[in-house]
């Protein structure tokens, strides 16, 4: 189904419901293979994004600049996906606790035109938007396409790329405290945060390590993708701005939208992006002295 028209392109979304824990073998046997063999053609391109919301569902929106071949490809995942669901079905147990009309869609299925795109960025021109997410989403599938991972691994992922970002750049981690702080204001800090984050604190200060070797321009062949991901999403910082908007306004909701489009990638829902925050803003307090 094709669902939206974006210039001179055209879209469509595809989803995926498998169980998590089969995630890897999915990308690698179905998706992967399919969205690398159109990379060459002009005007090709997607975004992915994990999700357990109906379903544990793999999710891709897919641009290109002829309907026939975006007709081809959604007709090649289809096919794919449904001979590797009949070989190789994966199990769920878990059942939505949503009223029956919001119920998970059938696990080992596919279906077209079901999910939400990502939010856009304010005062950033749609193919700036595009460019950025579809870059993000390549990279990232080429890596996932070969790694053994889990939503507990995207979830740390997450956390980690947010953290070089406000390392690299004091206007970017400004309006993340900014943002975290008016988000906190909305209600009071459960107490389990602070337990989650002392049980936390060894691997977050892995996290710092790491992040602050890759900040100083130190990387290994397991974090490369790391800092290819932070160096696209930058671009979003550096957009025109429209006249007349107030620049610290304009910053603030730039790093709010980078925030939010990564998490919805990388598969986090209301209660992960609240400890993430948590998680983020204690870590920036703890070490001032290493910004």
């Amino acid at each position: 189904m094709i669902v939206e028209r974006s210039a001179k392109r055209i879209a469509a979304n595809a989803s995926l419901f498998y169980a998590e824990e089969a995630w890897p073998v999915l990308i690698e046997k179905v998706l992967f293979p399919i969205l690398c063999s159109y990379e060459r053609y002009e005007g090709f391109g997607y975004i992915v994004h994990f999700s357990t919301d109906r379903g544990d569902g793999i999710h891709v929106t897919i641009f290109s600049n002829e309907k026939r071949q975006l007709s081809e490809i959604l007709s090649k995942i289809k096919d794919n996906a449904s001979l590797f669901f009949s070989n190789t079905p994966s199990r769920i147990v878990r059942q939505s606790r949503f009223l029956p009309m919001f119920a998970n869609f059938n696990n080992n299925s596919v279906h077209f035109g079901i999910h939400l795109f990502l939010p856009k960025a304010p005062y950033t021109s749609s193919g700036v938007y595009l460019s950025v997410w579809e870059k993000v989403s390549m990279t990232l599938l080429k890596q996932l396409a070969k790694t053994d991972f889990s939503l507990e691994n995207l979830f740390w992922l997450a956390i980690q790329i947010i953290l070089l970002l406000s390392l690299k750049s004091d206007k970017f981690r400004m309006g993340l405290i900014k943002n975290i702080k008016e988000q906190s204001r909305t209600g009071n800090i459960p107490d389990i945060f602070e337990q989650r984050y002392k049980e936390s604190q060894r691997l977050l200060n892995e996290i710092m390590n790491d992040s602050l070797s890759m900040r100083d321009g130190k990387f290994d062949d397991e974090n490369t993708f790391i800092n290819q991901i932070c160096l696209e999403v930058e671009f979003l910082e550096g957009s025109d701005v429209k006249g007349g908007i107030n620049p610290e306004i304009m910053d603030v909701e730039i790093v709010l939208f980078i925030v939010i489009n990564l998490r919805t990638i990388l598969g986090y829902n209301l209660s992960n992006s609240l400890l993430a925050d948590f998680f983020l803003y204690r870590t920036l307090q703890d070490y001032p002295n290493r910004l």
